[in-house]
């Protein structure tokens, strides 16, 4: 019986140490899934990164295409720009040079008019002053008046007596 004991002790030890083997198995088979559902769930998130990554790096390469496309026509008319600008500076250039000549030629003529106004009046005013000496005349007596006959028309022209 000592011998049943024995065994009997011994396979529950056995079945003991067995159940022990089983439940740590388990725990790391639960382990080991928890840890496999988390590396699924990092391999979910890199491949959206990755897919992510690879669409932006198409739209980038679409843009790069674009941007240069862009780049080549702003260079294009640029150039075109460059060139009619050109052309416009010489216009300009001429026009302010038509400008000086026109402004010169009219500041000349500006003062040959206000020399011409000025001679005018000069002239004028002689004339003025020749008028108002006239017109004096007129009016004072006249020494030759004496030797004409006293006729009213006569005694008219001769102005004011001095009898």
């Amino acid at each position: 019986m000592r011998f049943q004991w024995i065994f009997f002790i011994f396979s529950i030890l056995v079945s003991m140490a067995l159940i022990m083997v089983i439940l740590s198995q388990y725990k790391l088979t639960i382990m080991q899934n928890k840890r496999v559902e988390d590396l699924q769930f990092e391999l979910r998130a890199l491949e959206n990164s990755y897919i992510n990554e690879e669409l932006f790096k198409g739209k980038l390469e679409e843009l790069v295409v674009q941007q240069t496309k862009v780049a080549g026509d702003l260079e294009g008319a640029l150039t075109s720009l460059s060139e009619t600008m050109v052309k416009k500076k010489t216009e300009t250039d001429a026009c302010q040079a038509e400008k000086k000549t026109t402004g010169d030629e009219l500041t000349s003529k500006e003062k040959e008019q206000t020399d011409t106004e000025a001679t005018i009046k000069t002239e004028s005013d002689a004339w003025t002053q020749e008028i108002n000496i006239l017109k004096a005349q007129l009016k004072e007596f006249r020494p030759i008046c004496n030797y004409v006959k006293k006729d009213p028309l006569v005694l008219k022209l001769c102005g004011n007596n001095s009898t």
